[in-house]
């Protein structure tokens, strides 16, 4: 499925602030779940919202690891989160 859209095209290119990735997300999720504001609503809301819309999704197979995984790396995007509140920005969500 073809999605048309700059979030993606700027995936790979520039740091996202936490409501950037809270808007990916969203389009990446659809109908699964409403991805809760990292801002307004606090990160344990944002994770758990994260929790819940991976929770109506089938897992994906990680080559890496050997695995399938949900979509998202929580303790990745934890790292990002925990950065952007000490002020230091936030980086790239694909590595």
């Amino acid at each position: 499925m073809f999605v048309a859209s700059l979030r993606f095209d700027r995936l790979d290119s520039d740091p996202y602030t936490p409501v950037q990735i809270q808007k990916c997300l969203q389009l990446i999720f659809g109908d699964a779940g409403e991805i809760t504001h990292p801002v307004t609503q606090g990160p344990e809301k944002f994770l758990a919202s994260i929790d819940e819309a991976q929770g109506n999704c089938p897992l994906i197979y990680d080559v890496l690891r050997n695995r399938k995984r949900g979509w998202v790396d929580k303790r990745h995007l934890k790292r990002i989160l925990a950065r952007a509140d000490k002020g230091g920005g936030s980086c790239c969500t694909v590595s």
